[in-house]
């Protein structure tokens, strides 16, 4: 069975990959298509958000990721307390 947190842990991760693979996206486009001097901030807004945005997604997925195993193990180790216990 697998947590709440690791499944946040896998759709955080995506949806920060895609965020930032966006983002590089846009910088390619924004340079080929010739960006012209008037709006060159509203593109640098833009992809500074659309990056940061995958960027806090992927630290977010890495802090679900810790719970995830950390729930794990402290499950596995309640589990072999109760077989140490059941067996003396």
């Amino acid at each position: 069975m697998r947590s709440k947190h690791y499944d946040k842990y896998i759709t955080n991760l995506l949806e920060g990959i895609i965020f930032v693979a966006a983002g590089i996206f846009l910088i390619y486009y924004s340079v080929i298509a010739g960006v012209e001097k008037q709006n060159w901030y509203l593109w640098a807004a833009g992809i500074a958000v659309v990056i940061n945005t995958g960027l806090y997604l992927l630290g977010s997925a890495f802090v679900h990721k810790v719970k995830a195993d950390l729930i794990k193990r402290q499950k596995q180790r309640r589990e072999e307390f109760q077989d140490f216990t059941i067996e003396q």
